[in-house]
């Protein structure tokens, strides 16, 4: 996972804190220096990085993952700053579409109105809301957006929320998660996902869990080797919304298992887009 500025110059940089006091000791704003100067900026020795080393643009990045050959997937968090959502989210999307790996990636951003503009650009890409504790109790309005997945605050899930994004054929990804029995805690409670910044914690949980759960549903497969039935799934979820709306049909409940699709109960394939899914297994989820 990477988050994502954007510079005084309208270059989208890569860079968590929006002060660079804590990581290179100058007390400035990132949107109030030029791409040039954020990445000539050498930063400090830290618990994720070395003395001499530099804040890399979004297309330094997207080139790593372009050299890759699908190996490499990546959540890009887009944070706007001061108002300047709109051009963030236009440097971002011209970015990724000069890259070419715009199924390798995820979105996501706390600003709706970004998730919104990048949703309606490229309706292809999985682009989902980012919630955090401090802004109070979920809003119920988020089950109307338009996204294909919600990320939110640990301290933020419960067994009704789990229950309620499954039921609205939402995946559920929470961060940020540092404790190993409160990676396996979650799983458990029926969460899609983990956003850690400790993948090799987290990659030996889940394997173990896994191992442990043996659902039809999961497979060790990338998510960005799934990509044509992820785009596909965003179809399946505005119908079964709509069907359900009138009555016709109970939702159909799809969301991305750890690397793997779900659904429950079987639902149809829709003609020339793509398969039909896999069926619940005997034992449930």
């Amino acid at each position: 996972m990477v988050d994502v500025q954007l510079s005084a110059d309208g270059v989208p940089v890569v860079l968590h804190d929006g002060n660079l006091w804590r990581l290179a000791g100058e007390n400035r704003n990132v949107a109030d220096l030029t791409a040039e100067e954020l990445t000539s900026l050498p930063l400090l020795p830290t618990g994720y990085g070395q003395a001499g080393e530099h804040i890399p643009t979004l297309e330094q990045v997207l080139q790593l993952v372009a050299e890759s050959s699908g190996q490499l997937g990546l959540l890009v968090e887009l944070k706007p700053e001061g108002g300047n959502g709109a051009a963030l989210t236009k440097a971002v999307q011209q970015a990724v579409e000069q890259s070419g790996v715009g199924e390798s990636l995820l979105f996501m951003s706390q600003d709706y109105p970004s998730v919104a503009a990048l949703q309606q650009a490229h309706p292809e890409w999985w682009v989902g809301y980012c919630a955090y504790a401090s802004s109070g109790d979920l809003d119920e309005g988020v089950w109307q957006y338009e996204i294909d997945f919600l990320a939110v605050e640990e301290s933020m899930v419960t067994n009704r929320l789990t229950r309620l994004a499954r039921s609205q054929c939402l995946p559920l990804y929470v961060w940020s998660v540092y404790d190993s029995d409160r990676m396996l805690q979650y799983l458990q409670m029926g969460v899609t996902g983990l956003i850690t910044d400790f993948p090799d914690i987290a990659r030996e949980v889940v394997d173990s869990y896994l191992a442990a759960s043996r659902h039809a549903y999961q497979n060790r497969r990338p998510w960005w080797e799934i990509s044509r039935r992820l785009t596909a799934l965003r179809i399946v979820k505005s119908a079964c919304r709509m069907l359900a709306r009138q009555a016709l049909l109970r939702p159909v409940q799809f969301f991305i298992a750890r690397g793997g699709l779900t659904s429950f109960p079987p639902a149809p394939a829709k003609p020339g887009r793509f398969p039909a899914a896999p069926a619940r297994s005997p034992g449930g989820c």
